[in-house]
């Protein structure tokens, strides 16, 4: 008897394709994170109209000051947000049909906040513009100083490219929170009481070597005035709080 001899291919898939395929899964079914965004940007609008100072010019002249800086700090929150939720099982869980590990959803969780990042930066910026036709014609400001500058294409580029990396930043420190308590449910508990209880603390004693410090801190990010030095810095402290969130889930893989 002749034997017959089967072969069966099997049809290998690389982990560049899975972490896409997760990806784009990604995008497809979670929009409500997406709709949030438009909330978190009307608050920071409401936020923003309100001004954020006042000067005198000659003492015969009061100008109020205005800036986005409010939409910019909910959107802000609204990836931090976002990249905590990614972490969790709920949301883990729908990408159960796809063959996937730590790895690849770590990647695809990335990319997703670097597109979250992004969209958040020109919606914000966009609505920059919402806030001086709102001041222009709705509040009867006549005049608003610095708003007839038109900045150039490269301005605008740079502008946008440094609010995407600055947003990206900080949805790598929620991702790693998110992670630390997946890991361990203590952190749940610990990580708010050791920020909500160290703001009161610094509220109630005003400790002046923690308020120079974060001042310090402050100055360090958002007075670079070099762009590429602006974006160095913080490109390097997504890169170390990614690279310690990775470290994480990989030993949680290891774990199970």
């Amino acid at each position: 008897m002749q034997k017959e001899e089967s072969t069966m291919s099997l049809t290998q898939v690389s982990t560049s394709d899975i972490v896409k395929q997760q990806y784009i899964f990604k995008l497809k079914a979670f929009p409500d994170l997406f709709n949030r965004l438009f909330f978190m940007l009307i608050v920071g609008l409401l936020f923003s109209l309100g001004g954020i100072g006042q000067q005198g010019l000659r003492g015969m002249i009061t100008v109020d000051i205005y800036s986005a800086d409010f939409i910019i700090i909910f959107t802000i929150i609204w990836t931090f947000i976002i990249a905590i939720q990614l972490t969790t099982k709920l949301y883990r869980n729908q990408i159960v049909p796809f063959v996937h590990n730590q790895i690849t959803s770590f990647f695809s969780d990335m990319l997703f906040l670097l597109t979250a990042s992004g969209i958040g930066a020109i919606f914000s910026l966009l609505s920059h513009f919402i806030l001086l036709a709102i001041v222009r014609f709705l509040m009867n400001h006549k005049i608003l100083l610095g708003a007839a500058t038109n900045p150039s294409i490269g301005e605008i580029l740079l502008g946008t490219i440094a609010t995407i990396i600055t947003i990206f930043t900080f949805s790598a420190i929620g991702y790693m929170f998110g992670m630390l308590v997946q890991r361990n449910k203590v952190f749940s508990f610990i990580l708010p009481a050791i920020f909500i209880g160290g703001f009161l603390m610094l509220v109630i004693t005003g400790n002046e070597f923690i308020l120079n410090s974060m001042h310090k801190t402050f100055k360090f990010y958002f007075f670079e005035t070099n762009f590429f030095l602006f974006a160095l810095k913080f490109l390097i402290t997504a890169g170390i709080f990614y690279s310690f969130t990775y470290l994480i889930s990989r030993r949680m893989e290891v774990a199970r």
